[in-house]
């Protein structure tokens, strides 16, 4: 088969719904420049261009976003200096590396409506689908190493560029180990999984990555004092599980419906918070009913006794409650943080923004919590 049409530049064309403006042009538009520099003659232009235009259908943006309003809050200049979008940058790339990883560890078809990367390369470079897979894992590898070849290109000085990118790599690590934890306890039973190891887990792949790490590194690379690094670190906290139990919610919802996709975290059997509370609110019967069925996809009457388990179990109503709840606990500790006017304004805005993408995520639906 023929290699794709190479894309054109990323624009805010490319990028669509809330992050079309100029600021997501700037931003991939480092990103582009870098993979031009990526590009090796040696390799089919098939690999490059897939790959080039897979990045291209860009999510929210939510983590290079978050940084650049704190870059901003914490006296960055206004626009953005190019250092600062290289960071901003790096951290899409991450992202991307780490969605990669997700589709082939949950052997997704499609990422955001269009088909995940691994089966575009067994389109586009004419492979069997386990090199597209193969293709796809080394794909992410290379990302992961642009990341940080894009985050050093910046040229940070001492002693807030070492620093910053030790807190990158930390960030890395512990999301990665959070996915292990994950991936195992995905093998335990419901019961064997207790609540506070899925809370270590959402903070890992949630709180950290998503919500501490952009604000973080613009704290250190601006050397905010330590004060407001640890106001960073609380306020992140109630934002990461929020975030998580919302885009759980697009699952749970799902599985409400009788008609409605299982999704991935119920296919794989993924322990969530929300499968905790109906588990336990079930009598020993059930929850051996429930047990048998996770990670299956369940049969129309199955599907209608879950649906009716989860209406009786009032587990939908007590997750929303919940992720409301921490939600205003977040906008409390930052209107009883003893904070400077310019910080308390500018995580005004970022909550915000939080808030306006929560809000396009639910009408988007993303299909995984790291979307």
């Amino acid at each position: 088969m023929p290699a794709p049409r190479r894309s054109a530049r990323f624009s805010a064309a490319s990028a669509g719904g809330p992050t079309s403006d100029s600021l997501s042009e700037a931003l991939l538009g480092e990103i582009d420049a870098l993979l031009d520099r990526c590009r090796d003659p040696a390799l089919p232009a098939a690999f490059h261009d897939t790959l080039r235009d897979h990045l291209s259908t860009t999510g929210k943006l939510l983590r290079p976003r978050l940084f650049l309003a704190a870059w901003q809050t914490f006296g960055g200049r206004t626009p953005p200096a190019r250092g600062a979008l290289r960071a901003a940058g790096a951290l899409e790339l991450l992202h991307a590396f780490f969605l990669i990883h997700d589709d082939l560890i949950d052997q997704a078809d499609t990422r955001r409506g269009r088909p995940t990367l691994h089966r575009r390369f067994e389109a586009t470079c004419g492979v069997p689908p386990e090199s597209g897979r193969s293709l796809a894992l080394v794909a992410g590898d290379l990302l992961h190493t642009a990341a940080i070849e894009l985050f050093l290109a910046a040229r940070f000085p001492a002693p807030a560029g070492p620093e910053a990118l030790g807190y990158l790599l930390e960030i890395i690590r512990s999301t990665g180990l959070a996915e292990v934890a994950e991936l195992l306890s995905a093998a335990q039973p419901v019961s064997g999984v207790t609540e506070n190891q899925i809370l270590w887990i959402c903070h890992g792949k949630t709180t950290r990555y998503t919500f501490e790490a952009p604000l973080m590194l613009a704290a250190i690379l601006r050397q905010a004092p330590a004060a407001e690094r640890t106001f960073i670190r609380r306020l992140a906290t109630p934002l990461g599980l929020a975030f998580q139990l919302e885009n759980d919610l697009h699952e749970l919802r799902g599985l409400a419906d009788p008609g409605g996709p299982p999704g991935d975290d119920w296919t794989t059997g993924i322990k969530t918070l929300w499968l905790r509370h109906l588990h336990e609110r079930l009598p020993a019967r059930e929850q051996a009913r429930l047990q048998k069925l996770l990670g299956s996809t369940p049969g129309p009457r199955d599907r209608a006794w879950l649906a009716e388990a989860l209406g009786r179990s009032e587990t939908l109503q007590a997750i929303e409650n919940r992720a409301l709840e921490l939600f205003l606990q977040a906008r409390a500790l930052l209107d009883e943080a003893p904070l400077r006017p310019r910080l308390r304004e500018g995580f005004t805005v970022i909550l915000d923004t939080i808030f306006r993408l929560r809000h396009h995520s639910e009408a988007s639906a993303p299909r995984h919590g790291r979307d």
